[in-house]
């Protein structure tokens, strides 16, 4: 009894998909000009055994590192766009936290059947400009971390 050990807790994943200016030579849209906040807020919050990771599928070198990348994840928080397709490389049971910007309206439901057909949990983050509220998006992402399996 004495020198037994008792196990840390796994380590739960979770990965924000970053939209940031990357290409010079076009304009990236729907980025979240308060991303750097929004990391902070959670790391502050986040409990022992969670980490969260900025994701940059544009900067992975091989398709093996983006699936091997996506797999490892728990959850996946990003704004709507075409990095939220890696959702096909999660495992069934993990969540996605959608945020739409202002110029998508509620028929996007893409990713809402992916997931669906996956058996991946999706959340929507309802829609925000270049800004969105740490504190809603940290609500959701409460919920999702305290109902997970």
């Amino acid at each position: 009894m004495e020198n037994e050990r008792i196990p840390k807790p796994e380590v739960k994943l979770i990965g924000f998909i970053s939209r940031q200016q990357y290409d010079p030579s076009r304009v990236i849209g729907r980025v979240l000009a308060n991303e750097p906040e929004l990391f902070s807020y959670f790391q502050t919050r986040l409990p022992e055994n969670w980490r969260l990771i900025i994701i940059r599928p544009e900067l992975m070198v091989t398709f093996k590192e983006q699936v091997e990348a996506f797999q490892k994840l728990d959850v996946l928080i990003g704004v709507h766009g075409a990095g939220l397709a890696n959702v096909m490389l999660m495992q069934s049971g993990t969540h996605l936290i959608e945020v739409f910007h202002s110029d998508r309206s509620g028929a996007n439901r893409h990713y809402y059947n992916m997931c669906k057909w996956l058996g991946i949990n999706y959340q929507s983050a309802g829609y925000f400009a270049k800004f969105v509220a740490a504190n809603k998006l940290w609500t959701i992402l409460e919920k999702v971390i305290a109902n997970f399996h």
